[in-house]
C-alpha cells in the first residue's frame, strides 16, 4: 500500500524505461506507450488514486484521483522517484518498504521469474507433441536438433547477452554465457567445414579413381528401334511449350499402325541433331538413316494435281514420303492455292505422313521376338485353346515371327493373329518352311488382302504369258530356298519386259500390279524387287471370285 498525505493510492508498473520530460504540460506525453489521449481519459475518470512508475520508481503517471488523495499535482510528482517524500510503502506494521522489499520492484522480478517456467513448460509441450517418428531415441533426436546446428549457439549468445541488460536479472552468469556459446558454436562450425572438405575431397578423389577405372560400355549397346532427328530449326515441332504436337502426331501414328497393321510399334525416339540443317529431320531404323526431308516452318506444301494448270507463287520442293513435286507456299497464300485445286498440308503432318509411311515400309523389321510375344500373350486371354496348341507345341516364336514378317513385308496386316494361328496350325504337321506358309496364309486371307489391294473390286494388272509362268515354274529350286535358275538372257528380257510394264501404268498414273499363278508368286516377287521394289504381286488364290481383273500387260520372255 501506497500512502501519500491524503489517504491510499494504487501504483502500476511501466516495464519500459521511459525517458522524463521535466516541465511538461501534459502528463501522458510521458507515457505514449499506455494510449494518448483516450487512455489518459479513462485513467483520469477512474475514482482510486493510480499512479505509474518505471523500473527506477520514476512517476510516469499520476491520474487526478491521485491529486485529490495525496495533495500532489501531477506537475509537481512526474519524473519524481515515488519515495522521494511523495508516497511511503509500508507493511502491517507501519514498517517502511521504499528501501528494503519494494513491492514494485518485487513484482518486476516475479513477473519475469513466472514466465520462464511458463515458457520452458510450453517449449517441451510442444517438442514432444510435434516430434516425428524417428529411429533414434527422444534425447538424441533433440540434441541434433537444437545443437546440430552452429548457428543455434551463435543465436542463444545473442539472446542471453539482450536478457542480461533487463534489471533484476543475473547479468554476469548470461553475460559468461554469451561469450561461451557463440566460441562453442565457431569451433562446432570450423569442424564441420573441415569434414567437409575432407568429404568433398574423398569424392574428388573416388570420382577420379573411377575414371580410371576401364569404362562400362553396356549402355552405349543399346540401339533405338525407330528414332527421329531434327534440326535446331525444327525443335519447336517437339517442344510442347512452344504449342509443338508433333509427340501427340507420334502417339496416333503408333495407333494407327496398330489398327492398319496390327504391329506393336516401338517408341520413337525424338531428338536434336545440330549436324543436320535447321530445316532438316532424319528418320533412322535401328541407328541407320533411311529416310530424309527438309521443311520450312510458317509455309505449306502444296501438291498440285494432274488437272489443275493455273500456277502459283512458291518454292519449288520435291514431297519426301512419295517423290511428288510441290511447291512451299506462304501461310497468307493458302486459302489462295486450295481455290484453285492445289491439296495443302502443314509441316507437322508432312512429317508425321513421312513417318508413318517408312514404319510401314519397315514394319517387318520393327517385329521382332518380343513383340510377337506380347502379340501372343494377349491372344491368349481370348483363346487359349489355339495358343496352347500352335505355340510352342507346333511352331517355336521365331518361326511364327518369320511368317509375320513375310506379310509385313508385302504390306499384309497382321492384325487378325488368330485367323494365322489357325492356319499355322491348320498346315504345321505338313511343313515348317515360313515361306510356303506364308503363301498358305496369305490364300487364306484372301479377303482381307482384295480390300486392301483392290479395295473397288476392280483392277488393271500386268499378268505373266502362261509360257512364262511354265519355264518360271519350272526352274524353281527348292533346295534353293525356292530360288528360279534360269539362263540370264531370259532373265534379263523378262525383267526388261515387266520394267516397260511397270512404266507404262506408272505413266497413266496407275500403281503397277502383277496377278499371277500361286505357284510362281514368291519367286516373281522376288525377281521384281530387282526393278521395282514396291510392286504388288497377287496370286489369283489371294483375290476374292468377284473380283474383276483387266490385263493391260502381259510379260514374256
Amino acid at each position: 500500500m501506497c500512502q501519500g498525505r491524503g489517504g491510499n493510492v494504487a501504483e502500476a508498473h511501466a516495464g519500459a524505461r521511459r525517458p522524463h520530460t521535466s516541465g511538461s504540460d501534459e502528463p501522458s506525453s510521458i507515457i505514449p506507450h499506455l494510449g494518448a489521449e483516450r487512455l489518459r481519459a479513462v485513467l483520469d475518470g477512474i475514482t482510486d488514486g493510480l499512479y505509474v512508475t518505471d523500473t527506477e520508481r520514476r512517476i510516469l503517471f499520476w491520474n487526478r484521483a491521485a491529486e485529490t488523495i495525496t495533495g500532489y499535482t501531477a506537475r509537481q510528482v512526474l519524473g519524481k522517484s515515488c519515495a522521494d517524500g511523495i508516497l511511503q510503502h509500508t507493511d502491517e506494521t507501519g514498517r517502511s518498504l521504499c528501501n528494503e522489499g519494494c513491492p514494485i520492484m518485487a513484482t518486476v522480478g516475479d513477473g519475469l521469474c513466472s514466465q520462464i517456467p511458463a515458457l520452458l513448460v510450453s517449449t517441451a509441450t510442444g517438442i514432444i507433441v510435434t516430434r516425428a517418428a524417428t529411429k533414434e531415441s527422444f534425447g538424441q533426436d533433440l540434441s541434433s536438433q537444437m545443437f546440430g546446428n552452429p548457428t543455434i549457439f551463435y543465436v542463444l549468445g545473442g539472446m542471453l547477452a539482450l536478457i542480461s541488460l533487463i534489471p533484476g536479472l543475473p547479468a554476469l552468469p548470461m553475460l559468461l554465457l554469451a561469450v561461451i556459446l557463440p566460441i562453442v558454436g565457431y569451433v562446432k562450425s570450423s569442424k564441420e567445414k573441415k569434414a567437409q572438405a575432407a568429404e568433398q575431397q574423398d569424392i574428388a578423389e573416388s570420382t577420379a579413381a573411377e575414371k580410371r577405372k576401364p569404362e562400362s560400355v553396356t549402355s552405349l549397346l543399346h540401339v533405338d528401334l525407330i528414332e527421329m532427328e531434327f534440326g535446331y530449326g525444327l525443335i519447336s515441332l517437339v517442344d510442347t511449350s512452344q504449342g509443338g504436337d508433333l509427340l501427340d502426331r507420334v502417339v496416333m501414328i503408333r495407333r494407327q499402325c496398330a489398327l492398319d497393321l496390327g504391329v506393336i510399334v516401338p517408341i520413337v525416339r525424338l531428338r536434336d541433331n545440330i549436324q543436320l540443317g535447321t530445316r532438316e529431320y532424319v528418320i533412322k531404323i535401328k541407328g541407320f538413316e533411311v529416310a530424309r526431308g527438309e521443311v520450312m516452318l510458317g509455309h505449306y506444301l502444296a501438291l498440285k494435281p494432274e488437272d489443275v494448270d493455273e500456277p502459283i507463287d512458291g518454292i519449288e520442293t520435291v514431297e519426301p514420303t512419295f517423290g511428288l513435286p510441290a511447291l512451299w507456299i506462304a501461310e497468307a497464300d493458302r486459302e489462295k492455292a486450295e481455290l484453285k485445286g492445289y491439296t495443302t498440308i502443314d509441316v507437322p503432318s508432312v512429317i508425321s505422313t513421312h513417318l508413318m509411311e517408312v514404319i510401314k515400309r519397315h514394319a517387318d523389321e520393327l517385329l521382332g521376338r518380343q513383340q510377337v510375344q506380347t502379340i501372343i500373350d494377349n491372344l491368349k486371354k481370348q483363346q487359349p485353346a489355339l495358343v496352347e496348341e500352335v505355340v510352342p507345341k507346333m511352331f517355336t516364336i521365331g518361326e511364327v515371327q518369320k511368317v509375320l514378317a513375310n506379310l509385313l513385308r508385302e504390306g499384309v496386316s497382321i492384325r487378325d493373329i488368330a485367323s494365322i494361328l489357325e492356319i499355322l496350325g491348320d498346315y504345321g504337321n505338313l511343313t515348317h518352311d515360313t515361306d510356303v506358309l506364308t503363301e498358305y496364309v496369305r490364300q487364306r486371307l484372301k479377303r482381307a488382302i482384295t480390300r486392301s489391294f483392290i479395295p473397288d473390286g476392280r483392277a488393271r494388272v500386268i499378268t505373266i504369258n502362261p509360257e512364262a509362268e511354265k519355264v518360271l515354274s519350272g526352274s524353281v529350286r527348292p533346295d534353293k530356298g525356292g530360288g528360279v535358275a534360269i539362263e540370264p538372257a531370259q532373265m534379263q528380257r523378262f525383267l526388261a519386259n515387266l520394267k516397260k510394264g511397270i512404266d507404262h501404268f506408272l505413266s497413266l498414273g496407275i500403281s503397277p500390279m502383277v496377278i499371277t499363278s500361286p505357284m510362281i508368286r514368291r519367286q516373281v516377287k522376288n525377281l521384281s524387287a530387282q526393278v521395282f521394289p514396291e510392286l504388288v504381286v497377287l496370286s489369283y488364290n489371294e483375290l476374292e471370285p468377284n473380283v474383276e481383273i483387266l490385263s493391260d500387260w502381259t510379260v514374256t520372255f
